[in-house]
């Protein structure tokens, strides 16, 4: 498990996202009931493989777990980015929910975000801090807010990335985005009422955090 920098995520808003593949598994189960024969026994294969390992069953506490089950994250990676892909181009993570904690990436991915020592995720150069916490919070309220309140933001955070190329010195810019169909929120006590809130019911846009 590899994370940003302790100086950055101590001032980010703790969360108490768990790593658990529940969601995806449970995607793929409503899939078999309208997939083709095909399709269906190759998900059926992938739930059975899953469920063959009860440590996967659950949020995983113990992150050295995911270790003894890099084959299986890599059968796991193939299906959410196909083989007709082209594999130098890309680029992609699986991570702990809102935490800035990867796990399991691609080489394209590992080349643009992650240390020459392999010790931690980079975050954006030059990024305030306040401004970092800002996109991290509005990305949780955006989540939350369309699934408890069915509400959609018009101004979606984004998080953006300048990776200069270190041949050509040319910068590119490399947008984050999270999968949040494999994202489960789960409510703590009661729903807050939504009047007053932080956005605006005219426009549907965020107000200042």
């Amino acid at each position: 498990m590899l994370t940003a920098e302790s100086r950055i995520t101590e001032t980010l808003p703790e969360t108490g996202s768990k790593i658990s593949f529940i969601p995806f598994i449970n995607y793929l189960k409503e899939k078999q009931s309208v997939a083709d024969d095909l399709r269906s026994q190759f998900y059926n294969y992938l739930v059975r493989r899953f469920e063959e390992e009860p440590a996967l069953l659950q949020p995983v506490k113990d992150v050295n777990v995911l270790k003894d089950h890099a084959e299986l994250l890599q059968l796991l990676s193939t299906v959410l980015f196909p083989l007709i892909s082209e594999p130098e181009k890309n680029s992609f993570t699986l991570a702990a929910p809102y935490q800035f904690s990867v796990f399991h990436y691609s080489d394209p991915f590992r080349k643009l975000f992650i240390d020459e020592n392999e010790e931690h995720l980079l975050m954006p150069a030059d990024m305030p801090e306040e401004e970092l916490k800002q996109i991290h919070c509005t990305m949780i309220y955006d989540h939350v807010l369309e699934k408890f309140y069915g509400i959609k933001l018009n101004n979606p955070a984004e998080m953006i990335f300048p990776v200069c190329n270190a041949e050509t010195g040319l910068k590119r810019y490399y947008k984050m985005r999270y999968d949040r169909r494999f994202i489960d929120i789960k409510l703590k006590g009661e729903l807050p009422s939504i009047k007053d809130c932080a956005v605006c019911l005219n426009t549907f846009r965020i107000l200042d955090l």
